[in-house]
């Protein structure tokens, strides 16, 4: 599952990131600009020395050179020590440096300017800047306290994230609360005015339309739901009763008017059922009660035989087989739903060939040769196919969600329709 970090830590971290990133990058820039610094001061230095001097041999062609702990001038190259000349050779007038951007070939830290003089050759000045420098040890202090600066303010800019934070999703969490704390029989009222007219209160606005619109279509639902347990189950019971009624009389028992009774049975059965089971779906109050339970061997060995009774095929073989007496953690009316539509689909689907249900520790599994190769494998595409299992398997696949089972369906060409039920 792919970790999602919630809205305050997002915040604190675009703090924290936004004030790490503004700092580092003022860090960047002021440790580049004390280098830049440096060497613009030691390269002013060479031009007023150098200026210093012209100004000087105008007055006097005798004047000294430049000299002194630091600085070394020539206007001879020949009388330059050999490292100095290895430095200059091939250069032409202006500024050098061996440590740097564009650094030449030279001994230590030396900055060098380079002065054509008029009947005098060149004027060579030599400034050697690295005891002038700031140490290597006190300018790492001075970067790493600024690093450290730089960390201080980002972890003062999460802080001031998680304050801010805490404020700007103050509403959003109030609002979250109200909605997790709902139910459908109690949906939040007057949501718009519990918040200010800002985004907020203009997305609890429009959930408390919603909601409103919720709550109208769940009273429809449970007064359609109301009537129709009473105003359904009626009039089936009513043919029920007048089927076996019919059945019974001397003048019907003619067998060519027993069929068309059966096949009105059968109809009144599967549509009683189907009833139920939509009226069970439709309930959102259909969940466990502690303790309860259901023997899953007796529902499916009634369910199996009720089926093979009500179809009465003599060209289908159908077997059962209880390998274990287990129960499952749901209402047995539930539970007979499921068995139901699954034995319904196998038996409607199989003119011939045979029909095996088996009942495991911990699923029950029905399998069918009527359907092999004929049906789709999956349960998405039995549900698109033109002559699919139709709502049957469903509500099977409804009921499995509700109550956390799982439910595996396999086919093929030359195989058996295979439905495992995992409870």
């Amino acid at each position: 599952m792919k970790y999602r970090y919630s809205l305050r830590n997002r915040i604190v971290i675009a703090f924290g990131l936004f004030g790490l990133f503004l700092v580092m990058t003022f860090w960047f820039f002021i440790d580049s600009s004390m280098g830049l610094v440096e060497d613009a001061v030691f390269r002013n230095r060479l031009k007023n020395e150098i200026s210093y001097y012209l100004e000087q041999a105008k007055a006097d062609p005798k004047c000294p050179l430049p000299s002194s702990r630091y600085i070394n001038a020539y206007l001879d190259f020949d009388s330059m020590p050999k490292v100095y000349k290895n430095m200059a050779a091939g250069l032409s007038e202006g500024f050098y440096e061996t440590n740097g951007p564009g650094a030449v070939k030279g001994p230590g830290d030396l900055h060098l300017g380079i002065k054509k003089i008029p009947g005098k050759g060149a004027l060579y000045l030599f400034y050697d800047v690295g005891t002038l420098k700031v140490e290597e040890k006190y300018e790492s202090i001075v970067s790493l306290g600024l690093f450290g600066s730089s960390l201080l303010v980002a972890a003062i800019g999460a802080g001031l994230g998680a304050a801010v934070a805490g404020k700007i999703i103050e509403p959003v969490t109030k609002l979250t609360t109200i909605i997790s704390q709902s139910d459908p029989d109690h949906l939040p009222v007057e949501l718009g005015s519990a918040f200010a007219r800002d985004e907020i209160g203009f997305l609890a606005k429009n959930l408390e339309q919603s909601m409103k619109r919720i709550r109208k279509f769940i009273e429809r639902e449970k007064t359609f739901t109301r009537d129709a347990s009473h105003e359904l189950r009626n009039p089936l019971t009513v043919i029920k009763g007048a089927v076996e009624l019919i059945s019974q009389m001397p003048e019907y028992r003619d067998a060519a008017l027993q069929r068309p009774l059966k096949r009105i049975e059968k109809s009144v059965a599967k549509m009683a059922v189907t009833i139920e089971t939509f009226l069970m779906l439709a309930r959102e109050d259909t969940a466990l009660q502690p303790g309860q339970s259901c023997d899953v061997e007796s529902l499916a060995r009634t369910a199996f035989n009720e089926h093979r009774d009500q179809f009465e095929n003599p060209l289908v073989e159908t077997r059962y087989k209880a390998d274990a007496h287990p129960r499952a953690n749901a209402p047995a009316a539930v539970f007979r739903m499921v068995l139901d539509n699954l034995l319904r689909n196998a038996f409607y689907y199989t003119p011939e060939g045979r029909i095996c249900l088996t009942v495991g520790q911990d699923y029950i599994r029905v399998s069918n040769s009527g359907a092999a190769g004929a049906r789709p494998a999956t349960p998405g595409e039995w549900e698109k196919h033109p002559k699919g299992h139709g709502f049957g398997l469903n509500i099977v696949k409804q009921l499995c969600e509700r109550f956390g089972w799982h439910l595996e369906i396999s086919s093929g060409p030359g195989q058996d329709t295979c439905v495992i039920l995992t409870f």
